[in-house]
């Protein structure tokens, strides 16, 4: 390689014109690109999401806890009846309207 700098000279002359991309590589090149943007895009869309994901877990945890709280304040108090059950009740006592 040493004995051919004109072949070598010429062939930085030659590359340096194309831009030393050939079309493979353009395509790659611009796929790779397409692609870093999407991953981009994905991995925003995801971090929303986990973000949302939190803050619902965090109300459900909330909610199930009142519940909880809830149901034993109700246990404190005495039984609780359906509507149903008791206009059942009613009904078969008095008959019908």
């Amino acid at each position: 390689m040493n004995r051919a700098p004109n072949i070598l000279a010429e062939w930085d002359r030659r590359t340096a014109v194309t831009g030393a991309r050939t079309p493979g590589e353009a395509r790659r090149d611009t796929e790779l690109s397409e692609l870093r943007s999407q991953l981009k895009e994905l991995k925003h869309e995801r971090t929303q999401l986990r973000g949302r994901l939190d803050a619902a877990a965090t109300v459900i945890a909330a909610l199930h806890h009142g519940n909880a709280g809830l149901r034993e304040e109700l246990a404190g108090r005495g039984v609780v009846v359906a509507l149903d059950e008791r206009r059942a009740s009613r009904a078969a006592t008095i008959g019908p309207y």
